[in-house]
């Protein structure tokens, strides 16, 4: 009903999202078998992707009105329906079980995030994850409205735009991912993946007419790649009794970046003589991360889990 009520209501939501994609990303890694715990995580972005499609294609309706927009998040909150039949679908992961049944300590962990082995690994990830976030957010965030404002797209018109730039791609880019991932290692594919995709979104934001098209779709490959590289890592480089609370103070770095992106490109947007040049401006973040802390991070790939993260004993 009012504009207040969409941001409390928002900040509840995308508390439960973070959380949903923390302890999901988690378990799905857990429970893949060695040499395709990044496919693992590609087939559940794969997922994730068909919803974004499914809400991209309905913004195509909001030309019917000025309230049709209300018809997603109706269609959304039917999703509720389904959580108890999910519910009772769900089990623990074995991982987790083999430590209550030696009885290791769970729970939060905060001091085993500052060892030397942990803590390093925990400060390159959440700065990628800040750096990554910079763009990541005002990208997002405010790409339907620069297509609007800046490019002059109808609402049917970013629906098109989103679904050719974002949707055959980014399928087969996640697929592409998942696989290179497994075969080529975690560092190299995330490297491009900031690098290259902080360079085509120089590219889009900085562009116009035919040039919009195609970096889109070429930003969606890097997209991919940091996704699921980076989110391979994120669970991998800690023990079972320490990724949750590590991923979750990675997502709330993350969140500080997001926030730290939208504040730039927002204050920068008059100075710099339009949004697009202002998100631009963010896209340093991603390359600065794929060169000074990317190297940094062991490799995940070809290993066990146990041998790259080993639960006590």
């Amino acid at each position: 009903p009012t504009f207040s009520m969409v941001a409390g209501a928002q900040t509840f939501t995308r508390g439960f999202i973070n959380a949903l994609f923390i302890v999901g990303g988690i378990a799905a890694v857990e429970a893949a078998p060695e040499g395709a715990r990044a496919f693992a995580v590609a087939m559940a972005s794969l997922a994730a992707g068909f919803g974004f499609g499914a809400s991209t294609l309905a913004l195509a309706l909001n030309d019917l009105g000025p309230q049709v927009w209300r018809i997603e998040f109706g269609g959304s909150a039917l999703a509720a329906l389904l959580v108890p039949r999910l519910a009772r679908q769900l089990r623990e992961s074995r991982r987790f079980q083999a430590l209550q049944t030696r009885a290791i300590r769970t729970g939060i962990r905060w001091r085993e995030l500052t060892t030397r082995r942990y803590g390093h690994r925990f400060a390159l990830l959440a700065g990628v994850a800040f750096l990554t976030n910079v763009l990541a957010a005002p990208s997002s965030q405010f790409m339907n409205r620069y297509l609007a404002t800046v490019q002059g797209f109808s609402a049917s018109q970013i629906s098109v735009f989103r679904a050719v730039t974002a949707g055959i791609p980014g399928v087969l880019g996640v697929l592409l991912a998942g696989r290179l991932a497994e075969v080529r290692g975690r560092r190299p594919l995330a490297f491009l993946g900031l690098a290259g995709g902080g360079l085509f979104q120089v590219w889009f934001f900085l562009g116009s007419g035919w040039e919009l098209w195609v970096a889109g779709t070429a930003s969606i490959l890097p997209a991919a790649l940091i996704g699921v590289a980076i989110g391979a890592l994120d669970v991998e480089l800690f023990p079972t009794e320490l990724r949750g609370t590590a991923n979750a103070l990675v997502v709330v770095v993350s969140l500080l970046g997001s926030v730290t992106g939208l504040l730039t490109a927002g204050t920068l947007a008059d100075p710099l003589g339009g949004l697009g040049s202002a998100i631009a401006l963010t896209a340093l973040a991603p390359v600065l991360a794929a060169i000074f802390l990317v190297p940094r991070l062991p490799e995940a790939a070809h290993r066990a889990l146990d041998e790259i993260s080993p639960s006590e004993t």
